[in-house]
């Protein structure tokens, strides 16, 4: 359904009220499926990026140091993807060893 300037947008209901006041409970992170660290680090990025911007705009920060603020952001970035990529295999291979536990675990109650 389109929304026009002349239609109003609903009001949520109580259990949308109670699902955004728990969310807001939780903190940010809670609304975007990430812990608050995460958005931290987020946050810390796009500050970075606005300095860099203003810096360049108002001519207190030349391009040689934008180019190496850039390259520091990329490097973090990349760090954090590694991180996060290393948290996610220990998941998994943490899942994959309690089934693996569980299902040696069954197979020794077959046999008693």
């Amino acid at each position: 359904r389109r929304w026009s300037s002349a239609t109003s947008i609903p009001a949520p209901g109580p259990d949308a009220r109670a699902r955004i006041s728990a969310a807001m409970a939780g903190g940010l992170g809670s609304l975007t499926g990430t812990n608050d660290d995460e958005f931290g680090d987020f946050l810390s990025r796009v500050e970075e990026v606005q300095k860099t911007i203003s810096g360049l705009k108002d001519g207190t920060l030349d391009a040689s140091a934008a180019d190496e603020a850039q390259r520091r952001l990329v490097d973090d970035a990349v760090a954090e993807r590694l991180k996060l990529e290393k948290k996610r295999r220990e998941k998994i291979e943490e899942r994959l060893k309690a089934q693996a536990e569980a299902e040696d675990r069954e197979g020794l109650r077959e046999v008693h």
